[in-house]
């Protein structure tokens, strides 16, 4: 995998413009909306006992918040890592928006490259789903 510096010209997907977008109105929603009173039970947990992939997600969002980030990512690391990521790539995405600067584009070089990708994603998401039904949540 290589990264490369582009240009943006008017035929090219603006994908900074689309999720730092997104980004921006979910994180206000997230830091407006009161999270600490949301009373939702788990379907999943509920009809199997079990957490589900995203138990504790308010939790750790709430946690995000107050920046407690120890006790988000002992609520999901999963989602905590996601959260912060999100948050650094709604920064990246207004900043070369702002400054007309040049985006960051990754480009696969080998044919296996997007199935190693998918099998890391699949290995943090079951690894995450362990984390959860260890700890009890």
């Amino acid at each position: 995998m290589r990264l490369h510096l582009v240009t943006m010209s008017r035929d090219r997907l603006d994908h900074e413009r689309i999720w730092g977008t997104i980004g921006l109105i979910v994180g206000l929603a997230a830091l407006i909306l009161p999270l600490e009173t949301i009373q939702i039970r788990c379907a999943f947990k509920a009809l199997t006992g079990w957490a589900c992939p995203t138990c504790g997600m308010t939790r750790s969002f709430i946690r995000l918040r107050q920046f407690d980030f120890a006790g988000a990512f002992a609520a999901n690391p999963l989602i905590t890592a996601f959260v912060l990521f999100a948050g650094l790539y709604v920064v990246y995405a207004w900043g070369v928006i702002l400054f007309r600067a040049r985006r960051v584009r990754a480009v696969f070089t080998r044919r296996w490259e997007p199935t190693l990708f998918r099998a890391l994603a699949v290995v943090a998401l079951l690894g995450n789903w362990i984390y959860l039904i260890a700890v009890g949540r």
